[in-house]
């Protein structure tokens, strides 16, 4: 029954709060297939470098084409990393056409 749920589900957004570790947020990523959009808290005390990091890998690895916002909250007073990660994504590799910005206390990354 839950398989059958897993198959039919027409979840294309999704918020995730209280999360309190990676593993968890791949796990729902991978069960809801279809999401188009998805929202994450900052997870535990990681900085939003590796959140987006393993956010794309898992994207990357899963080949999941209909996911393209990602929306990252961070402590309205952590420094703003816009530069630390547009490096690390050309770096890695992990994107190549995509737009990051930061507006308030959120991360948005958008890519074709």
């Amino acid at each position: 029954m839950f398989y059958l749920f897993l198959e039919n589900n027409k979840i294309t957004k999704l918020s995730l709060r209280g999360i309190p570790h990676f593993e968890q947020m791949f796990l729902i990523m991978n069960l809801f297939s279809r999401i188009k959009f998805i929202e994450l808290q900052q997870i535990s005390d990681y900085s939003v470098e590796p959140i987006i990091r393993g956010a794309l890998w898992k994207i990357q690895i899963t080949n999941n084409n209909h996911l393209k916002p990602l929306c990252v909250h961070v402590d309205e007073e952590s420094h703003d990393e816009l530069e630390k990660l547009q490096k690390m994504i050309n770096s890695e590799s992990l994107l190549e056409d995509y737009i990051i910005y930061r507006r308030h206390d959120k991360y948005y990354l958008k890519w074709k």
